[in-house]
C-alpha cells in the first residue's frame, strides 16, 4: 500500500511491491494472479478497514451528539481519501475498479446511508430519503476532497462540507440521550 499511495498507479510495478516486500516476484502471482487482484484486494482492504473503525466510533454509544459525531465523521473521510495519495486513484478510479466494482454492501454510501439512518432513528436528523441522500453525501465529500487536494483552502472546504450536510440532514442540537446504532 505505501509504493502505491507513493508511486501511484502509473509508476508502480510488481516488481517495486516484491522489492518493498523483500519477497520474490512469482510470490506476488502466488497470491495475487493479476495486477487488477491486488488492486482489488487493497481496495477491500482499505473499504472495511474504513468501515470497521467506524462501527467502532458508532456502535452501542451511548449518548451520542449526533451533530458533533456527523462533523468529525466528515473530517474523517476527507483525511481518510486524502491520505490515500496515488493509492485512492488506483483502487477506486483505475482499470481494475471499472472492471469489479466495490461490493454495495460495503461501499462507502452504504456506510453514509447506515450513518444517515442511526441519526434520523435517534431523531437527530430530519427523516431523510437515505437512498437518495447517501449518494449525493458522498459525492459532496468525495469533491470536497478532490478541491482540497488541487489546492483549494482545506478550512473553507470542510466548513462548507459541514454546512451543507447540516443543512442537508437538518441536524438537530442534542439533547444528549441519542444513542448509536446497535450493529453496522
Amino acid at each position: 500500500m505505501r509504493v502505491l499511495r507513493e508511486r501511484g498507479p502509473g509508476g508502480c510495478r510488481v516488481e517495486d511491491i516484491t522489492a518493498e516486500a523483500g519477497t520474490a516476484k512469482g510470490n506476488f502471482y502466488r497470491y495475487f494472479p493479476t495486477w487488477d487482484d491486488l488492486l482489488v484486494a487493497v481496495r477491500d482492504h482499505v473499504v472495511d478497514s474504513y468501515g470497521e473503525e467506524l462501527a467502532r466510533r458508532f456502535v452501542g454509544l451511548d449518548p451520542i451528539d449526533w451533530s458533533r459525531a456527523m462533523d468529525e465523521e466528515i473530517d474523517r473521510f476527507l483525511d481518510f481519501q486524502l491520505g490515500l495519495g496515488g493509492l485512492h486513484q488506483a483502487i477506486f478510479h483505475g482499470p481494475a475498479a471499472q472492471a469489479r466494482p466495490v461490493e454495495e454492501h460495503r461501499s462507502a454510501v452504504s456506510m453514509l446511508a447506515w450513518l444517515v439512518s442511526a441519526g434520523i432513528s435517534d431523531g437527530a436528523f430530519a427523516p431523510v430519503d437515505v437512498e437518495a441522500v447517501a449518494p449525493l453525501i458522498f459525492e459532496l465529500l468525495h469533491g470536497a476532497a478532490d478541491a482540497i487536494a488541487s489546492g483549494l483552502d482545506d478550512e473553507r472546504v470542510r466548513r462548507a462540507t459541514h454546512h451543507i450536510v447540516r443543512r442537508t440532514l437538518d441536524v438537530r442540537p442534542s439533547d444528549g440521550r441519542g444513542r448509536g446504532p446497535d450493529t453496522w
